[in-house]
């Protein structure tokens, strides 16, 4: 039932946000919203699988502590 939702809401954006982009040849930004929306779909197509999906928290944690080094307390 989740993934209707999910289809039912990224089809609604495409044909408000998307077609217009489109007629426009803005390829880039249509490229852009067509990669995040395949991205979409795929990760909850795998959240109904039930496969575990990792959580960004631990590399996010570690580009921070890259770029901004130790925290210390």
């Amino acid at each position: 039932m989740q993934i209707l939702i999910i289809l039912f809401v990224i089809s609604a954006f495409a044909f408000h946000d998307l077609v217009p982009v489109y007629r426009k040849r803005q390829w880039k930004v249509f490229g852009t919203y067509v990669s995040i929306m395949v991205l979409i779909v795929f990760v909850e197509i795998l959240i109904s699988l039930n496969v575990d999906i990792p959580s960004p928290a631990v590399l996010l944690e570690k580009w921070v502590t890259l770029v901004f080094g130790q925290h210390h307390e």
